[in-house]
């Protein structure tokens, strides 16, 4: 699953990289402008940017889906259809998380299980606010460790490929060119990576594709359905009733679970 979502990730990023950095460039400067003139006033400046991160999260997951991109996606969380239950959702969202971080590894498991919550908020307008929180958490079951390997991954990346363009930077002149180019590079693409590969855990999870199958298996040979009394074979053998194992005439007790026989 990590490995086609990455896949599918690269992909994306490999088309569109100009839009999905300018827009992100776009939420990082509105977001600082909010913060910078909201600072007197958190109570309005809060949610504004918690909306805007929203926003980002809802772009991330049209970029994964092959949809069009553009800086208007940004601001979906105030449009008349959404801005009504995204800034709720999300200070709701924020407000939870923040607890459970007091709380050590628990908090960590919590930020996994939340994760969904934004692009729920935006794309599913049938689940109420209180509800997006709970649909987050059953939707990551099964995935959180696999998400939380994710980012374990993407880090090993990053440190990989700082020291590798460190390790050609002691090539003098050019590589001095080079290595820094190359670190200016991944400290831009790779948050538009990490952001595309969490959507895709969203679509995929929701999606269903990597979900493992619930196999239905046999009864084991012997046994019957564990019904009324205790019922005896043609050669004396009786069957328990509690876990239907088929028992020898000469056993007073299950083999099985330890049963009395009653006849």
């Amino acid at each position: 699953m990590i490995s086609y979502i990455f896949g599918k990730a690269i992909d994306i990023l490999k088309r569109k990289p100009f839009m999905l950095w300018g827009v992100s460039l776009l939420h990082v400067v509105v977001v600082a402008a909010v913060k910078i003139t909201g600072s007197m006033l958190p109570i309005l400046s809060i949610p504004i940017v918690l909306t805007l991160n929203a926003g980002m999260s809802a772009l991330y997951l049209d970029g994964y889906n092959g949809k069009e991109v553009n800086s208007k996606q940004l601001f979906r969380g105030f449009t008349k259809e959404c801005a009504s239950r995204v800034p709720a959702g999300m200070l709701w969202y924020k407000l939870w998380e923040t607890i459970w971080n007091f709380v050590p590894v628990v908090g960590i498991i919590k930020s996994y299980s939340y994760a969904f919550t934004p692009y729920i908020l935006l794309s599913r307008p049938e689940i109420s606010v209180l509800d997006a929180l709970k649909t987050s958490m059953q939707e990551t079951s099964g995935y959180k460790a696999r998400m939380f390997g994710a980012d374990i991954l993407m880090g090993l990346i990053v440190v990989g490929l700082y020291l590798v363009f460190a390790l050609i930077m002691i090539i003098p002149v050019l590589g001095w060119i080079v290595g820094i180019v190359g670190m200016v590079a991944t400290a831009i693409l790779f948050p538009l990576f990490t952001g595309l590969v969490r959507a895709g855990f969203y679509e995929e999870a929701k999606s269903g594709r990597f979900k493992q199958p619930i196999y239905a298996y046999a009864q084991p040979q012997g046994t019957v359905p564990p019904t009324g009394d205790a019922q005896p074979s043609e050669d004396g053998a009786w069957f328990c009733t509690q876990c239907g194992v088929k028992n020898s005439s000469a056993s007073n007790f299950c083999t099985q679970c330890g049963k009395a026989k009653s006849l």
